[in-house]
């Protein structure tokens, strides 16, 4: 029991190094990904802002009243944007015609198209119209509003910021130093229980070493012993060593002779 409790033992101390030295290599792998997210975030937003602003990167911006063609590519996304103040729902007020005539309407901004903050930090813009997946070819814009219309173009803003450096970096950093740290507090946490128990058994602590039974049944029973202030034990052990087994062996042969010679003298007296 004590050779196939031993051979085992390597292994699993082997397998606990290679987990700790997994979490080493991720934990630092994390931290380096995420110091690389944090460093290239200034100049991320940067770009991120610069294509998000409708005053910077549109297609179109029409005054009242005013009308321009613009050239859309099929399949593409593009939203109308006017300015909002305080958060105030804001009129469509536009015109969207094809070459043919055809009046294209468009739809609604939903929920997840959220307004656009400005360069400046003050202005904000919000999507009035959007048309997507429209058929490629010549449309003609006009402005019915009382403010400035902007149309940009989504599909291909979305494209210019994800070819930059600086958002790959920041994406890169973000969107793999987080998953990959948490992969290493797992495993650190996997070590530590591990390590845990194998420093014990049944209850009994051990250094490093697989007790056979026997030595696990006395070490029970002398700590419970020293706990008690108990001088010696009351249960004896079942797992008697050969010196034991001589001692008590000599006694009982000495018992039997002893018994056998009293009965002798029994039977001499009569």
């Amino acid at each position: 029991m004590n050779a196939k409790s031993e051979s085992h033992q390597p292994s699993a101390s082997a397998m606990a190094n290679k987990t700790r030295a997994w979490a080493k290599w991720l934990s630092g792998i994390s931290l380096a990904l995420l110091v690389l997210g944090l460093i290239s975030y200034s100049n991320a937003s940067d770009v991120m802002l610069g294509e998000m602003d409708p005053s910077i990167n549109h297609l179109l911006e029409l005054k009242p009243g005013e009308n321009a063609i613009v050239n859309f590519e099929g399949g593409g996304l593009y939203t109308a944007l006017r300015i909002s103040e305080n958060g105030i729902t804001v009129d469509a007020d536009l015109r969207l015609v094809f070459s043919d005539g055809e009046l294209v309407d468009g739809r609604a901004s939903k929920a997840i198209e959220f307004a656009r903050p400005g360069g400046d930090g003050e202005t904000t813009y919000v999507p009035v119209r959007l048309f997507e997946k429209e058929k490629g070819g010549e449309y003609r814009l006009y402005n019915d509003g009382n403010d400035t219309l902007w149309l940009v173009d989504d599909l291909q803003s979305q494209l210019n910021m994800m070819s930059s450096p600086w958002v790959l970096l920041f994406m890169t950093g973000c969107c793999f130093g987080l998953p990959i740290g948490l992969v290493a507090v797992i495993l650190l946490g996997i070590n530590f229980r591990k390590k845990k128990n194998d420093q014990q058994v049944s209850g009994i602590k051990i250094e490093n070493k697989v007790l056979s039974t026997d030595e696990i049944y006395r070490q029970y029973h002398s700590n419970r012993n020293e706990k008690e202030n108990e001088v010696s034990q009351t249960v004896p052990s079942p797992f008697l060593t050969s010196s034991e087994n001589i001692v008590n062996t000599n006694k009982v042969e000495s018992s039997n002779i002893e018994k056998e010679t009293k009965d002798w003298h029994d039977w001499d007296e009569g």
